[in-house]
């Protein structure tokens, strides 16, 4: 690829994840999810501008400044593993050992530091001169250990998306494919880069950086389309592996009916933030027990039975008057119009705005 289209890709990659990462802190009512997607859009900034600078042969006179990258990938790991945790839980909160993953980063930074000031002339300002070269020193090595930190922490991701397949009834198996299909390709981006640094080949690391900004943007947008997608690890592992079911004893029917109830008197669903566990409460259930009782017994997820009833709700408020989307969204339990418009284009094959017209023209 010629030098110059990389240079477009690069400031283009860094520019959607500028704008990204603002729109979503605007929008956005979750702290830590907001918190989480800047620092991994940081971290693809970061490499993007490595890149953008090497084919420039532009370097900062502190050359600690030139290998940032590496800090940053050894967080790159963490924050997305996290990000998407914070995407299923209502409550997500840090805690030492969540908080000790990023310390890798740290001390990679403070050892980045100390090398160049140690070693000197002895380190490339341009990091890129070692893949030219193949040379072998300790910022390569360094390199390479963030680049495997950071497949670590894609092991739970891969056994979150097998086990929600195994759970999930047929027709909600394509929504877990495609989350899992984009994050299997920033795995292969990752290991690629891996490949790269230890083979010294500077075209695979040029490609590899320029397409993870572009595999970064595509998985944000579909795990926030498909929130469910990030069932807890621990629930959905253990369940796989005793087969047994929580509903031992219950009459299903009964709690069926019974929540259906629920959700037509009292009307939980308009609270947005309704959570699996506070709506199991609501009729005597473990979070366990309703997961199974609607995935495996009525075959939908906690996500869409809720969406239903909020799109019905919508569909007789826009069918009484003439309404404005966004307030109705939100009037309805939604916390942003677009999950409003593709909840109600799954449920009813049709926009909000051309369902409406058919009764106010």
């Amino acid at each position: 690829m010629p030098v110059e289209l990389w240079k477009i890709v690069y400031i283009s990659g860094n520019g959607m994840s500028l704008l990204l990462a603002s729109s979503y802190f605007i929008i956005s009512k979750k702290k830590n999810s907001t918190t989480f997607l800047l620092a991994i859009l940081l971290n693809v900034f970061i490499l993007q501008l490595w890149g953008y600078f090497s084919l420039n042969e532009m370097v900062f006179e502190m050359n600690f400044l030139n290998y940032l990258f590496i800090p940053s990938m050894f967080s790159f790991g963490p924050s997305l593993n996290f990000y998407l945790q914070t995407i299923r839980k209502e409550k997500f909160q840090m805690n030492a050992y969540k908080w000790s993953t990023y310390l890798p980063s740290l001390f990679s930074l403070f050892l980045v530091i100390y090398i160049c000031s140690s070693w000197g002339e002895k380190v490339p300002q341009n990091p890129a001169e070692y893949f030219s070269t193949g040379g072998h020193f300790s910022m390569k090595y360094l390199f390479i250990a963030s680049l495997g930190y950071s497949l670590v922490f894609y092991i739970p991701i891969f056994k979150a998306g097998y086990h929600l397949r195994i759970i999930l009834p047929a027709a909600e198996r394509n929504k877990s494919t495609s989350v899992l299909g984009v994050f299997i390709a920033i795995f292969m981006n990752t290991l690629a880069a891996l490949l790269a640094s230890i083979t010294g080949s500077l075209l695979l690391i040029y490609t590899s950086i320029a397409t993870l900004t572009l595999f970064t943007i595509v998985f944000f947008i579909i795990t926030q389309l498909y929130p469910e997608f990030y069932l807890d690890i621990d629930q959905t592992s253990r369940r796989h592996k005793t087969r047994q079911s929580t509903l031992a004893g219950v009459d299903t029917r009964e709690k069926h009916l019974q929540l259906v109830e629920l959700m037509l008197k009292e009307r939980p669903y308009l609270n947005e933030s309704l959570t699996l566990a506070e709506l199991s409460s609501m009729i005597n259930l473990t979070p366990h027990q309703l997961s199974e009782l609607l995935n495996q017994k009525l075959e939908v997820s906690f996500a869409n039975f809720v969406n239903r009833f909020r799109i019905e709700k919508a569909m007789q408020m826009m069918k009484e008057e003439k309404v404005d989307i966004t307030s109705l969204s939100a009037r309805v339990g939604f916390n942003t119009k677009s999950n409003f418009n593709v909840a109600f284009k799954n449920v009813t094959g049709q926009s909000p705005r051309q369902f409406m017209k058919k009764y106010h023209d």
